[in-house]
């Protein structure tokens, strides 16, 4: 995650196209690593409260929602973050290419 972070923390000067444009790709080709890591998570989180299930049959549906809130906490956090990572990433795409566009578009044609 920390490379999705570091992707998207990178400054630019916008107005510097070649820096978008590599933004941009650097972007892109972190989705496929950043959707993985969504799906991961989200399988660590149900693992995790499936153990609590399998460890505590006794306990009732709401003791048991409580246990498996406070023992799964990491979790839930490393799936908030990839989550919200995910979403940054596409958001980030999404703006620099209508970015691009823009620019593309003010680019003086008479040379």
């Amino acid at each position: 995650m920390k490379i999705i972070e570091d992707a998207l923390n990178t400054k630019i000067d916008y107005s510097n196209r070649e820096q978008a444009e590599r933004k941009m790709n650097d972007c892109l080709n972190l989705l496929g690593m950043a959707s993985k890591n969504v799906a991961e998570c989200k399988g660590n989180l149900e693992r995790a409260k499936a153990k609590v299930l399998k460890n505590h049959p006794e306990l009732n549906s709401r003791l048991l929602k409580m246990k498996m809130d406070g023992n799964t906490v990491d979790e839930q956090e490393a799936l908030e973050l990839s989550e919200r990572l995910y979403s940054s990433l596409n958001k980030t795409i999404d703006g620099l290419k209508s970015l691009l566009n823009v620019q593309e578009k003010n680019e003086p044609t008479w040379n």
